[in-house]
């Protein structure tokens, strides 16, 4: 029974096979085809088409996916806030970096310097760290030494 089924499954597949494929070298096929298409399109190349086709289905960005890709150019993964709330104890500039929902934020201290244009109270940026394994400076009573790298203004 099963081999019946079997059989009768490639007899139509073998059947339908046969019955689509066409010889499109014909010429009366290439007539007819050119009958059936509008006269708007009888006199435009095939390469003329094809790239009409590349062009409708191309897919423009949406507002989401063109953030997306604007951070993924950003040269920094972390975005922060550059702080001088601790100025007054000593603590020259601290950058905070704000936590997920229910996290707490992140106080980073800047191994080095920032650069002027950056180092202004409140100004956000995004930048990369590395978390350094070192005392911090004198002042410095809440946040974590770290090395920062690849800043750039918002």
């Amino acid at each position: 029974m099963t081999y019946m089924k079997y059989i009768l499954t490639l007899t139509v597949a073998c059947m339908l096979l046969s019955s689509c494929s066409t010889s499109p070298t014909t010429e009366s096929n290439a007539q007819e085809s050119d009958m059936l298409k509008p006269d708007s399109l009888k006199n435009i190349s095939l390469d003329t088409l094809k790239a009409q086709e590349e062009i409708i289905n191309t897919k423009t960005d949406t507002p989401v996916q063109a953030v997306q890709k604007a951070e993924k150019k950003r040269a920094g993964n972390t975005r922060g806030k550059i702080s001088h709330l601790f100025r007054k104890s000593g603590c020259a500039t601290v950058i905070i970096v704000q936590g997920n929902e229910g996290d707490a934020e992140l106080v980073l201290i800047p191994k080095d310097a920032l650069k002027k244009e950056l180092d202004t109270d409140g100004q956000m940026i995004y930048f990369n760290y590395h978390p350094l394994k070192m005392p911090n400076p004198p002042g410095c009573v809440k946040g974590m030494p770290a090395e920062i790298t690849d800043m750039e203004a918002e």
